[in-house]
């Protein structure tokens, strides 16, 4: 049986269907693994084939996320734990390693508030790829200063900067 879904909003991991009466099975790609969250776009067209024990994606989907690192929407992943602590410039260098990239602070922000456990993770302000306005500061986040104005704390909205020298962890991000 082929069937086209028409997804009125983003899925979240490993979805499901039940159709005509069947059980819920789940939607799979072609290579038999789960979706990722954000693989089914709203308003967008999904073709699927249903073998008999899944439904099986046949239409294009985003690029799935590296091991180690967790699907935030349809356009990244981010790494499910903060590398060790390295300068600002090694932890670009090593994020660029792995094939992926120092995360922006919208995605890291984003990671935070979105995905349940992601700041019981957080040990420490994370490095995240934002300048300061100057040469001698490189954005923070997870600890520091409320943008709301509340004070210092720690949280998925408190940030700072740091010297690019200092050591702190960092998360990679990585586009699908």
């Amino acid at each position: 049986m082929i069937i086209t879904v028409l997804s009125l909003e983003a899925n979240a991991a490993a979805p499901t269907l039940a159709l005509n009466g069947l059980s819920a099975h789940p939607i799979v790609k072609g290579d038999g693994l789960a979706l990722d969250a954000g693989d089914l776009r709203p308003g967008v067209p999904a073709r699927m084939i249903f073998d008999g024990d899944a439904f099986q994606l046949i239409s294009a989907t985003f690029l799935g996320c590296p091991s180690g690192y967790v699907s935030v929407s349809n356009t990244y992943c981010i790494a499910d734990q903060p590398g060790k602590a390295a300068t600002f410039y090694d932890a670009i260098a090593a994020c660029g390693a792995q094939g992926g990239r120092l995360c922006t602070i919208s995605e890291w922000s984003h990671a935070c508030s979105s995905l349940a456990w992601f700041f019981g993770t957080v040990t420490q302000a994370e490095w995240v790829d934002h300048a300061a306005n100057n040469n001698t500061g490189a954005k923070l986040v997870g600890a520091g200063i409320d943008g709301g104005g509340i004070g210092e704390g720690s949280g998925c909205e408190f940030g700072g900067q740091s010297p690019p020298t200092n050591l702190f962890p960092y998360r990679c991000c990585y586009n699908r």
